[in-house]
């Protein structure tokens, strides 16, 4: 799985081509572009909620695969997406999940990587998708339910690859 100029890495940790869950979110977090991973170890309050949910749900992080649906670093990053961004986002998911062979599920967090389910289901129609919050501090800690639906759809993400 390669990457564009100014998007950052996979993290090795995770579960790269043998990963069974695309855990997709909106963009990177803004920061230095030398040796970037999409990591749950990175020091941020949405990575920190990621692993918190993870943990709680009891999923390897060797089974899942973590990336964001606009995957490269972005200037002025504080401003909205532009539909053309995020249209450029997700032509590059064919690329993604295509060597992703014992993908069977993705956990869509928030409402970009929502628009990430058409594109997916076209491509990999026996993958099952999830809507959840994202992660976010900002989003997860306005409402009690945010945290709960995030922890609920790893859950049913664990449950969905337990034999």
């Amino acid at each position: 799985m390669g990457a564009q100029q100014g998007t950052p890495k996979f993290d090795p940790l995770d579960g790269g081509d043998e990963a069974e869950i695309l855990v997709l979110l909106e963009t990177p977090a803004p920061g230095p572009q030398a040796d970037r991973l999409v990591s749950i170890d990175n020091p941020t309050g949405t990575a920190r909620n990621l692993k918190r949910a993870m943990e709680a749900a009891g999923l390897d992080r060797r089974r899942i695969v973590l990336w964001n649906t606009v995957p490269w670093l972005r200037s002025g990053s504080a401003r909205p997406l532009t539909r053309q961004e995020i249209a450029s986002g997700l032509a590059t998911l064919e690329g993604l999940v295509t060597p992703l062979h014992r993908l069977r599920a993705a956990v869509l967090c928030g409402r970009v990587a929502a628009m990430a389910a058409p594109t997916l289901t076209r491509l990999r129609p026996e993958v099952e998708l999830c809507l959840a919050p994202h992660p976010s501090p900002t989003f997860i800690n306005t409402a009690p339910e945010h945290r709960l639906g995030l922890q609920a759809a790893f859950a049913w993400a664990a449950a969905l690859i337990t034999p």
